[in-house]
């Protein structure tokens, strides 16, 4: 978890950055399999 409050982002630059992240998670997990 990341300490977003400390960041200083706004609340969609961290919906943008958590949709970004979740999309790197699953093309990992498909090409692993």
């Amino acid at each position: 978890v990341f300490p977003y409050e400390m960041s200083g982002l706004s609340m969609d630059e961290i919906r943008e950055h958590k949709s970004y992240l979740n999309q790197i998670i699953q093309d990992m997990e498909v090409s692993s399999q």
